[in-house]
């Protein structure tokens, strides 16, 4: 497949996982549709294969953080091998790190 034809696949595939996200009312999500636009292929084709690939839970949490996941993608999506499992475990990995931060100092007398 040439690089015009991969582009327009990836293009292809990405207006209707935006239109199936319209319809199941994942705003966040169809919020990153205007954002990409200008984005290199490599990176549009990783979140097109991200939101083609990834369980519900990964959906729900990019749809209520696109920002974060646009933030991801921008800073790992060029990077060589980069894959689309790889930037979901970096991307889940930041709200379970953060669920380990609020909860550091909270033992019970069992533990301590």
């Amino acid at each position: 497949m040439s690089a015009t034809e991969s582009k327009n696949d990836t293009d292809n595939k990405l207006v209707s996982i935006f239109g199936k996200m319209r319809v199941e009312e994942k705003t966040g999500i169809t919020r990153i549709e205007d954002q990409i636009v200008d984005s290199s292929d490599t990176k549009r084709r990783l979140i097109q294969e991200i939101l083609t690939y990834g369980d519900d839970k990964v959906i729900n949490y990019i749809d209520e953080n696109s920002q974060t996941f646009l933030d991801l993608v921008e800073e790992f999506g060029e990077e060589i091998g980069a894959k689309w499992d790889d930037l979901i475990i970096k991307f889940e990995w930041q709200f379970e790190l953060e669920k380990i931060m609020q909860n550091e100092y909270q033992y019970t007398d069992e533990v301590m």
